[in-house]
């Protein structure tokens, strides 16, 4: 920390490292209800908070720090999504999804496997 400063009755110290905990930020139930469900619809009307979803880094992209390769980043994952969406047809077959919070960084011990893999007609 640059300076000391008391937050929510805690006292940081100037020269305190602290580490922000994006997991729990995302998962916040009252920023984000049902935070494991995939639904991208809660993002229409979004307006891109930069504190209350925190993908690449906390804050303003221009001003704050923040990955600098987030904006390729998006772009890919856009790729992604667009590619798994519409462009290929897959089969999920059963496994176990389970992933361990305190591994970092947590994965699944088998990786995600999808067979059937084919160009979508």
């Amino acid at each position: 920390m640059r300076r000391s400063f008391e937050w929510q009755g805690h006292w940081f110290p100037q020269g305190r490292r602290v580490l922000l905990d994006l997991y729990a930020t995302n998962h916040h139930p009252q920023l984000w209800p049902e935070p494991e469900q995939f639904r991208p619809e809660r993002f229409i009307g979004w307006r891109g908070d930069s504190f209350s979803l925190i993908p690449q880094g906390g804050g303003d992209h221009f001003t704050g720090h923040r990955c600098p390769g987030e904006w390729l980043t998006i772009e890919l994952m856009k790729q992604a999504v667009s590619n798994l969406t519409c462009a290929m047809s897959y089969r999920v077959p059963p496994q176990d999804l389970a992933l361990d919070l305190a591994r970092m960084p947590t994965q699944l011990p088998s990786g995600f496997v999808i067979d059937g893999v084919r160009r979508a007609e």
